[in-house]
Parts: C-alpha cells; sequence; structure tokens
C-alpha cells in the first residue's frame, strides 16, 4: 500500500476493531510529526523506515514502545 496514509483516527479504529491483526505501522515517510502521532495509539508500535529517522525520534522521546529494540 505504497504511498498511502492512513489518519491516526483511521489507524486507531483499525486497532480497535481488528486487534489481533494490526500491532502498528511500517511508517516510510520520514515524516516524524505524523509517526508521533500514530504512536500516541495505545499498543500500536511505529517503525520508521531509515536511520535518520530513528536517531530523530531517539532525540524527541518519542515513545520507546514505537522504537525497534537495540540491535
Amino acid at each position: 500500500m505504497t504511498g498511502l496514509t492512513f489518519s491516526p483516527v483511521l489507524a486507531r479504529r483499525l486497532k480497535e476493531a481488528f486487534p489481533d491483526r494490526i500491532a502498528g505501522a511500517k511508517d516510510s515517510s520520514g515524516d516524524l510529526d505524523y509517526a508521533s502521532k500514530l504512536a500516541r495509539i495505545d499498543s500500536f508500535d511505529v517503525f520508521p523506515s531509515n536511520e535518520a529517522a530513528l536517531s530523530k525520534a531517539e532525540a524527541e522521546a518519542m515513545p520507546a514502545a514505537s522504537r525497534p529494540p537495540p540491535a
């Protein structure tokens, strides 16, 4: 589904409706504001797509559950 943006409201609705199927999202856009909004959804993991985004997420204190575990 490349190029589609799901609103945080839709992501939350999908997570609530399908908790066993929807765990989170991989965000390839590099838009940390968007990823941060998704990360505020309870039990919804967000995985930024590249090292620069991960570094910025760490610096901006994106919730730990939204960052991948250390290598």
